[in-house]
């Protein structure tokens, strides 16, 4: 296939190559397939002269052309419309895929997020279960710690009340971590909405 200068199209139809870039322009969807630029410069092929050829014709000779208007509509080539079908169609297919792809990521990410709430969970109340059996340990030992056994230390004298004082402190810090957990995460609640 040769392609054409626009400069040589306007000298083979006898107009200016103003005159030939705008009928080009008004033929351009039909003449498409026959456009091509060559180094930035426009270029039509030989197929497409003989249209655009066809065209001036009928612009000169309107009697001869049955009174048909110069459409854009009225030089597509038959095929084209078939053409144009099969390329929307790949192009309703490929977003229709694309859309299908998202779609089942979300789900997969909607998927792994449940399962982390639920881990989440678990790990809450675990630890919760452990700072309860801690105190309860703790409470059972503090109970079985004879008066005798408490050693005093050399510069400062631990009496029982110092004793109970610790572990009243210490007993507090512990429900407040729990209560600290319970609060923040409510484990019952992300039982109940997985």
């Amino acid at each position: 296939m040769e392609w054409l200068k626009v400069s040589y199209i306007a000298d083979q139809l006898g107009i200016s190559k103003v005159a030939t870039y705008k009928r080009i322009k008004a033929c351009k969807p039909s003449l498409n397939p026959y456009i091509k630029k060559i180094n930035g410069i426009m270029h039509v092929s030989t197929d497409g002269f003989n249209r655009l050829k066809e065209f001036t014709v009928k612009i000169k000779n309107p009697e001869n052309s049955s009174q048909i208007p110069p459409t854009v509509n009225h030089f597509k080539p038959q095929g084209l419309q078939d053409e144009l079908k099969e390329v929307y169609n790949s192009r309703i297919k490929f977003l229709e895929s694309q859309l299908q792809n998202q779609q089942e990521t979300f789900n997969l990410l909607v998927k792994s997020h449940t399962e982390e709430k639920v881990r989440t969970d678990t790990i809450i109340m675990s630890l919760t279960q452990k700072i309860e059996s801690l105190q309860i340990e703790y409470r059972k030992n503090e109970k079985s710690i004879p008066d005798h056994e408490i050693s005093p230390q050399p510069d400062h004298v631990n009496t029982k009340k110092d004793f109970i004082v610790q572990a009243s402190i210490w007993n507090k810090l512990v429900s407040g971590i729990n209560h600290f957990f319970i609060e923040i995460f409510n484990p019952v609640s992300l039982r109940k909405n997985p």
